[in-house]
């Protein structure tokens, strides 16, 4: 089915349309951009929910009433728990988001928020008012010398092949071929608040594995919590973001406003992520997938105030990773508070940091994200401080 999948829809073309979804300013031919990715994806959903029902026959094969019941046993995850907490950061965020949302789609897309569609998402996160203050040329030297604050010499780390093109047909890459003895990683250098963004994020997780012990077995180094891929990655993409940050790399003064919006922008991901794993919670513990092609349209739109259509109901699915995205926020706000009370606003310039950080990568996939937060002195998993740092800089 995988197969059939692959042959059914370009993912080369996907990419090119959102990528064009991205960049272009004409609302029409954003809507027929659009229109054009729908009909790929309607084409599969037939392949998609057989494949669902495939997976579903698996889990009830293995004893477990569903997809659902088998994940949250294998993974030792309270989804409802979760969902909890979901829903309270959305009530708590839905008044500042909408206000900020309304404020910003009126002067960059010149539109209200009930003209707002799918299509509009990729080009309304494009936030490029302060790319003159990411130029590509200064991409390497600026996680260099981050890097260098805590402690780390990238340059002299002999397991971490790291290389940066200035062409924009490249991608960026993450590749742990051995870990910890060799990981692979390359950049693009374009320039942007997005292009720096993306690159610390995947150098944040290359550090991550960089540093995971030899000494521990291949199940630890390879498999375990999938949430521990993605939070270094958010911690290290945060600071791009970070006035202090900004202020010593670039001399910003402008860097407020730029908190504000890509914390707005932060705040549009969240919600989207926060519906979807509410959505794959009824998709995967649902006896019929079909009847959930309206669940979707209308718990998207209402979250994230873009219309969505029905069609992307199995396609804007992920096997219940927007989990694994959402405890890892959760984890890096948490992180981030507790480096910034013990270390300073400034904790990226303390070398005790670094080490710190150093420790938790050295256990690699040995704790869950909900062991290491305990293991730390962070406690249990908890929005709060994500809500916290959300509405401190929105509400301001």
């Amino acid at each position: 089915l995988t197969k059939e999948l692959n042959s059914a829809i370009n993912p080369n073309k996907s990419a090119e349309l959102k990528a064009e979804l991205a960049s272009e300013r004409d609302l029409e031919k954003r809507r027929r951009l659009y229109d054009e990715y729908l009909r790929q994806v309607a084409y599969t959903n037939d392949l998609r929910e057989e494949k669902l029902e495939r997976i579903k026959e698996l889990s009830q094969k293995l004893g477990f009433q569903s997809y659902l019941d088998l994940y949250e046993k294998l993974n030792n995850i309270n989804t409802k728990a979760l969902q909890e907490q979901v829903q309270q950061f959305l009530e708590a965020t839905e008044k500042v988001y909408t206000v900020n949302l309304q404020q910003r789609v009126r002067s960059e897309l010149k539109l209200s928020t009930e003209e707002l569609e799918r299509a509009d998402i990729d080009y309304f996160l494009n936030i490029r008012d302060f790319d003159h203050l990411f130029p590509g040329e200064g991409l390497a030297s600026a996680y260099r010398e981050t890097l260098e604050n805590l402690g780390i010499k990238l340059f002299k780390q002999k397991n971490l092949f790291f290389e940066v093109v200035s062409s924009k047909k490249t991608k960026n890459f993450f590749s742990p071929i051995r870990i910890p003895e060799e990981i692979r990683i390359g950049l693009k250098s374009v320039g942007g608040l997005l292009n720096y963004e993306e690159s610390f994020y995947m150098l944040g997780k290359a550090e991550h594995h960089a540093f995971i012990s030899s000494n521990l077995r291949p199940e630890f180094k390879y498999t375990g919590d999938q949430g521990l891929v993605k939070f270094s990655g958010f911690l290290f993409s945060s600071l791009v973001t970070d006035p202090n940050w900004l202020e010593y790399m670039t001399n910003s003064q402008g860097s407020n406003q730029l908190q504000l919006l890509s914390t707005l922008r932060k705040l549009a991901i969240l919600r989207h992520q926060a519906a979807k794993f509410c959505y794959e919670i009824a998709l995967y513990g649902a006896s019929s997938f079909s009847s959930l092609a309206m669940t979707y349209a209308e718990l998207m739109s209402e979250t994230t105030k873009f219309r969505h259509q029905k069609d992307d109901y199995l396609f804007d699915q992920s096997g219940l990773d927007s989990n694994n995205y959402i405890r890892a926020v959760l984890f890096e706000a948490a992180l981030r508070d507790y480096l910034m009370t013990r270390y300073g606003h400034r904790w990226w310039k303390n070398i005790k940091a670094g080490n710190f950080l150093k420790e938790i990568w050295n256990t690699g996939y040995f704790y869950d994200l909900e062991e290491l937060s305990k293991q730390i002195g962070l406690g249990s998993l908890s929005i709060d401080p994500l809500e916290s740092q959300v509405l401190s800089i929105l509400k301001s």
